[in-house]
């Protein structure tokens, strides 16, 4: 049997004053564990109705997620679309991200 057990690094956003006193934004990352699996032919339709393409879904658990909207996994970023919350396991939904924009 596989282990899909993969860490992952969440990406979120602040923003500080630089010197001007303008807010500039800045990257805050955390990084944790999850398991990866992959898209259900269900969330493949329905992400593709809305324009998403997804790449895969990892399960995390729900009391380390604070919302990031990007996700980075061996050094690639992506997308997270959606995040389903089941109790003590939130699963977060990934597309690639290609610069700043979300391949779709």
């Amino acid at each position: 049997m596989m282990d899909n057990t993969i860490k992952i690094t969440l990406i979120g956003q602040s923003y500080e004053k630089d010197p001007f006193g303008q807010l500039v934004p800045k990257e805050i990352t955390r990084t944790i564990w999850g398991r990866k699996s992959p898209i259900t032919r269900a969330e493949w339709g329905e992400a593709g109705r809305q324009g998403v393409n997804p790449s895969f879904q990892v399960k995390i658990r729900t009391r380390e997620y604070r919302g990031e909207l990007v996700a980075e996994i061996h050094g690639e970023r992506y997308g997270i679309y959606r995040s389903y919350q089941a109790g003590e396991t939130t699963e977060l939904y990934l597309q690639k991200k290609v610069g700043d924009y979300d391949q779709g």
